[in-house]
């Protein structure tokens, strides 16, 4: 017989005993104790069913517990950490803040000396008594120093 037959023929078992087990479990667990004869009255399979699905239901409610109870934990650290990092957050915001409204002063100081300079010079045009000096009044006036 072939390998692959072989596997076929382990898989068709394999399938059958699968099935007759699933169908000796439900009904032995649905108090229907038809393949196999039971010793146990159809009343304490009915009882014995219920206390397993409320032992599972408590093992449920109990991990529900630890899970709400860990998420809960987490919820807690985070919202710490969110509080934590939009202090850092206002603080760099700040310091920013700070840095750039010193370079805007300096800016600002720079365009106060150049309206000071502007100013300068239109004073210093005015303390000529209004005339302005042309260059060939300026060599008259170096020649008569002289």
């Amino acid at each position: 017989m072939s390998e692959n037959k072989q596997q076929q023929t382990e898989a068709g078992k394999i399938g059958k005993k699968f099935e007759s087990s699933m169908k000796q479990l439900t009904a032995l667990l649905s108090g229907q104790a038809l393949y196999t004869p039971l010793k146990l009255e159809t009343d304490d399979i009915q009882a014995a069913v219920a206390e397993l699905a409320k032992e599972e239901k408590e093992e449920l409610v109990k991990e529900f517990k630890l899970k709400a109870k860990e998420l809960i934990r987490e919820k807690r650290n985070f919202d710490s950490f969110v509080k934590t990092q939009k202090k850092e957050l206002e603080k760099k915001v700040e310091e920013k803040q700070k840095a750039f409204t010193d370079q805007a002063g300096k800016l600002f100081g720079i365009v106060k000396n150049i309206q000071g300079i502007e100013k300068s010079y239109t004073e210093t045009i005015k303390a000529t008594d209004g005339s302005v000096m042309t260059p060939d009044a300026e060599e008259e006036e170096l020649s008569i120093e002289d």
